[in-house]
């Protein structure tokens, strides 16, 4: 249960920035499907779903990168900080292939990596619990 509330919330606080960037016209829908009669919550709604799509090209993206450095014995780590700025674009440009003519984004490089981090920034992460080791004091006799 904790995980649907969790994933609903990132559905709804991706869509709500994603309509902020749209508003600033960083973002624009082009000719995404109408999904609900209702305008207000179409928008809503499709900024849900691109919300999504990006979430999940991320994530491919991640295991992509993890394998490049198990392949290369950990040399990849190096550049980390080269793939987390190219990991914006990616996502961006990955969702607008996975969803053609659904919406355009601006390249400028800076606005690439300003939205990349607004749409990652405000996602509430996975709680992983916490694992404990208990020992049992056994008695002798």
């Amino acid at each position: 249960m904790k995980t649907l509330i969790r994933l609903l919330i990132n559905f709804i606080v991706t869509a709500v920035v994603i309509l902020l960037l749209r508003h600033i016209e960083w973002i624009g829908f082009d000719k995404p499907p109408v999904l609900l009669s209702d305008s207000a919550f179409n928008d809503i709604l499709i900024a849900g779903i691109i919300g999504f799509i990006l979430f999940i090209v991320g994530e491919v993206a991640e295991i992509g990168y993890k394998a490049l450095i198990v392949m290369t014995c950990g040399l990849m780590c190096l550049f980390y900080p080269f793939f987390g700025l190219v990991l914006g674009y990616t996502k961006l440009l990955g969702t607008q292939i996975i969803l053609p003519d659904w919406f355009t984004f601006d390249h400028t490089w800076w606005k690439v990596i300003l939205m990349s981090i607004a749409i990652g920034l405000f996602r509430i992460p996975t709680i992983k619990a916490e694992k404990k080791i208990i020992v049992k004091k056994v008695k002798h006799d």
